[in-house]
């Protein structure tokens, strides 16, 4: 009766009356076989294919409700229990199939997020909002039926096999070791890390939920470590928690987290400044020298170069104009963190009697600038050479004029008028 149904109905033009009744005979058989066969057996799943597409045929709002309620259970069904490898490949092909037969791309890409998050993480957000949930004790055997879906609701031309079983091993691999971090490292800074590894793979790979959840818990973990001293808005130590997740995570080697704060402040802190977020690079770039401050993170010469850069932000110096002026009380606000940036960076480099001729010329250039736009001369004629060798002191007073504001009259330490 079943294949006779089902014959008439794929062959012939059946009417409502008759599709319904055919809906009842397959539901029932449906029903029999995932009882007696399992649901991933090839009937069970050659009797499931026709049950949708009848309900497919009657387009409606409810009949779409139960093909996503049964394809869901079934795929539920089928890697919690199935174990075979090729079982598990066939299955999802079928009912990868039976998704974009059905033209329901979106529904099987959003049920395989899910799967996915809940199965890797062993985290979900709710049963009420998602509408499922997976028993903890499915894990790796069911990566075979998750990327054979994928690669079916994706398409095998765009993405292989290969491609997506390495990311998901790599994905586990990378959540397993955050996890493990977690429980057993009390370092920060390592916790970090590691993190940020995590959250960089989240990030390329498109996965908005799973990475709100781990930059919200590193950024927790942050403002309890160093919350009293960047004192800022939640916002802005996020932004700036972010800014060097990113860093952290491209990284091929580990590194300080004060130099990583030197690097990822300076690249976001021009990006905000070049789309006219003015006040937010401020807050950021305060946020960011109190952090490296604390850090100590000038003392040492491959930061110094840095500090710099940040201060010739907040100066405005060799920055894109986004064509609309900085308001004045900012831009005095602005000024004056560049100035202090400064001060602390020569202070740090004096500390630690750091050779100033081991520097790039355009780290040196914009120190000169600053300095020079700052209206520091006692600082820029006088301590700067104290850091330099006294062998190499006409040189560098050489290097200083060349590198100068031309044309700009000053006084030296003798009341002398220079140019």
């Amino acid at each position: 009766m079943t294949k006779a149904y089902i014959h008439v109905c794929t062959h012939g033009t059946a009417s409502s009356t008759i599709i319904e009744r055919a809906v009842l005979v397959l539901t029932e058989r449906f029903e029999y076989l995932k009882t007696t066969l399992t649901y991933s057996h090839t009937e069970t799943l050659t009797v499931l294919r026709e049950l949708v597409l009848l309900y497919w045929k009657q387009k409606t709002k409810e009949a779409h409700s139960i093909i996503a309620r049964i394809l869901l259970e079934t795929t539920i069904a089928i890697i919690s229990k199935e174990r075979n490898s090729r079982v598990l490949y066939e299955a999802a092909k079928t009912i990868g199939g039976i998704y974009l037969r059905c033209d329901l791309h979106e529904e099987g890409r959003k049920m395989l997020r899910e799967i996915h998050r809940q199965v890797v993480s062993k985290t979900y957000t709710s049963v009420e909002k998602c509408g499922f949930k997976i028993d903890q004790s499915v894990g790796k055997g069911s990566y075979v039926y998750l990327v054979t879906f994928e690669e079916i609701i994706q398409g095998s031309a765009s993405i292989s096999y290969s491609k997506i079983m390495a990311d998901l091993l790599s994905e586990t691999i990378l959540y397993e070791s955050y996890t493990h971090c977690i429980k057993s490292e009390k370092n920060i800074e390592v916790v970090l890390s590691t993190g940020a590894r995590f959250y960089t793979f989240l990030e390329k790979s498109g996965r908005k939920e799973q990475l709100t959840i781990i930059q919200d818990e590193l950024h927790k973990r942050f403002v309890k470590k160093w919350g009293a001293i960047t004192k800022t808005r939640s916002e802005i130590s996020l932004f700036f928690v972010i800014s060097l997740l990113r860093v952290f995570g491209n990284e091929t080697y580990q590194i300080h987290i004060g130099n990583a704060a030197c690097k990822s402040s300076t690249r976001a802190i021009r990006e905000l400044l070049e789309t006219g977020e003015f006040g937010k690079a401020y807050e950021v770039a305060l946020c960011a020298f109190l952090f490296i401050e604390h850090e100590g993170a000038y003392h040492h010469l491959h930061n110094v170069g840095y500090g710099f850069k940040l201060s010739a932000l907040m100066a405005l110096r060799d920055v894109k104009p986004f064509g609309k002026p900085v308001e004045p009380e900012l831009r005095t606000k602005m000024l004056d963190l560049s100035r202090k940036v400064i001060l602390e960076v020569l202070k740090a480099c004096k500390d630690s009697k750091i050779n100033f001729i081991r520097l790039k010329a355009g780290d040196l250039n914009d120190l000169v600038g600053l300095l020079g736009q700052q209206q520091n001369y006692s600082d820029l004629e006088v301590r700067l050479p104290l850091y330099i060798p006294n062998q190499l002191t006409v040189l560098s007073s050489c290097f200083l004029i060349l590198f100068g504001l031309p044309g700009k009259c000053y006084r030296n330490t003798t009341g002398q008028q220079r140019s």
